[in-house]
């Protein structure tokens, strides 16, 4: 059985409105075709998944550092009819036949590229952290509202069914007041180095570079190459 547009939008954990929803929903498509943003870590992490859901097709690979497509492609394996890659996700999003967009480039450029897909019309899946401040997040919601666009975010501390199952154990009273508590999540990563003063970027990355929207200084060139890791 193809998943509709409408299913895909059903599964969705957060939905800005109930409204934003119906209207999304009475537009089913045949094919649901997504663009992914960002390949280094959580991109290529989140393309199996995708690829794996009847009738959807990932027909974008959008990252600035060619070296990270080959990662990619090995997670999507082989697919029916292979992806178009692209170093600058406004090609992506001006292609009238992709249908969503998944934002897994870094932080700073979660609010812009969900903002650019929604006001062409492109339903969004956008990593945690949702922005950078609050002004940002509320140009998003605007943005969904304005363009009658879905967009989820991958919050799953908030949708994990383990998360959840702890949450109603402690508003249950089993742990009896619950007066402080403190998370954190910690992990290990590799480090990326520190830029030299006025370092170029490497020769293999393009202008459009994950550095900030406003463009990739020299001095912070070496530090964004090919970082489309997300969260």
């Amino acid at each position: 059985m193809e998943t509709t547009r409408r299913q895909f939008l059903a599964t969705s954990t957060v939905a800005l409105t109930a409204a934003s929803y119906t209207r999304a929903a009475q537009k089913p498509n045949e094919k649901v075709r997504l663009a992914i943003m960002g390949l280094r870590i959580r991109g290529k992490q989140l393309i199996p998944g995708f690829a794996a859901l009847p009738g959807v097709e990932i027909s974008h690979l959008v990252d600035p550092d060619p070296a990270m497509v080959k990662g990619a492609l090995d997670a999507l394996k082989n697919p029916a009819s292979p992806p178009q890659i692209e170093t600058d996700i406004r090609r992506a999003l001006d292609d009238k036949t992709v249908t969503s967009v998944v934002v897994s480039a870094p932080d700073h450029w979660h609010a812009l590229a969900t903002i650019w897909a929604a006001e062409r019309g492109k339903h969004v899946y956008v990593e945690k952290p949702v922005s950078h401040n609050l002004i940002e997040g509320r140009r998003m919601v605007e943005a969904a509202r304005k363009y009658k666009v879905q967009i989820q975010v991958g919050t799953q501390r908030r949708s994990a069914s383990d998360v959840d199952a702890a949450r109603e154990y402690i508003q249950a009273g089993k742990l009896g007041k619950v007066a402080f508590a403190r998370t954190w999540i910690a992990g290990n990563r590799p480090n990326i180095g520190l830029a030299k003063p006025e370092a170029p970027p490497r020769a293999s990355i393009t202008t459009c570079g994950w550095g900030p929207p406003a463009g990739l200084s020299p001095k912070t060139a070496s530090t964004t190459t090919g970082t489309g890791s997300g969260t």
